[in-house]
């Protein structure tokens, strides 16, 4: 739909000039008969519908074009908060000043999902963006509020992403308040979980969860979500840690594809 406004738009001129050209055809005709006359103001009444219409679709396609706009924004502010609570926690604990020096901007491209549940074995996403738009298989697919998942299958125009809402999904991440490192994975409907967190750390419900960097796929300080729950009361000598992703599965329209490697400087387009 967004395409046939767009192209509707850009050659509004000629399709308008075309309406005219039949218009003038039919006004040319100063015949007062009434069946003429009738039918001279049902040319004129279809030609200001048709002009309004295309009024209409110009204000549609700078709506899509504004919403996009706004999503990149709050990406753009929501990673920024993350490195804003990061730098603060890193002078509060007197750590070093690596993190200052981090490139917190990533280089991505924007895609919109064709299609859930389309393999039969993964959780997945199928977007509109493919190895002809840069994208390769293992790289990170994210949306304004955090982390979706990774692009498992690339096809030259359409990619699958599998989502961390698959129970094969792993991802390294840390507890953003205390640096505690741990893994996080799909446990059941709406909840997640992190393992291997030591339980001398102090995590509290709402503390906010974040990707490593320790990973070959994912960078730094992507928002994954924050703790539901803490208990200790397990065996063994880690913490049993319930999230909350920040990122609902179910309502995903359109995804960021972070394009640059995760070695590499990334750079926010």
């Amino acid at each position: 739909m967004e395409k046939f406004f767009k192209f509707a738009y850009i050659f509004k001129e000629y399709i308008i000039f075309f309406i005219a050209i039949i218009l003038s055809f039919f006004l040319l005709i100063t015949n007062e008969n009434e069946q003429v006359e009738f039918l001279q103001v049902k040319l004129i009444d279809f030609s200001g519908k048709i002009k309004q219409n295309f009024i209409w679709m110009n204000a549609a396609v700078n709506a899509i074009d504004e919403n996009r706009e706004l999503r990149e924004k709050v990406l753009y502010l929501n990673l920024e908060n993350i490195h804003l609570k990061d730098t603060e926690l890193e002078n509060q604990r007197l750590r070093s000043m690596l993190y200052f020096k981090k490139a917190k901007s990533l280089k991505y491209l924007s895609a919109d999902v064709v299609s859930k549940g389309f393999h039969q074995i993964v959780n997945s996403l199928q977007i509109s963006a493919g190895i002809n738009d840069g994208i390769e298989k293992n790289i990170p697919v994210i949306t304004e509020k955090g982390l979706v998942g990774k692009i498992f299958i690339a096809g030259k125009e359409y990619s699958l992403v599998q989502m961390m809402k698959d129970v094969n999904f792993r991802v390294s991440a840390k507890i953003l308040r205390k640096e505690a490192a741990g893994i996080v994975k799909w446990k059941t409907d709406d909840i997640f979980e992190m393992t291997n967190v030591p339980k001398s750390f102090d995590i509290t419900v709402g503390d906010t969860i974040i990707t490593s960097g320790y990973s070959k796929i994912y960078p730094p300080d992507i928002p994954i979500g924050i703790v539901s729950e803490v208990s200790n009361n397990i065996l063994g000598m880690s913490k049993k840690i319930s999230l909350k992703t920040f990122v609902d599965f179910t309502s995903i329209q359109e995804v960021f594809v972070i394009v640059s490697g995760v070695k590499s400087e990334f750079t926010l387009k």
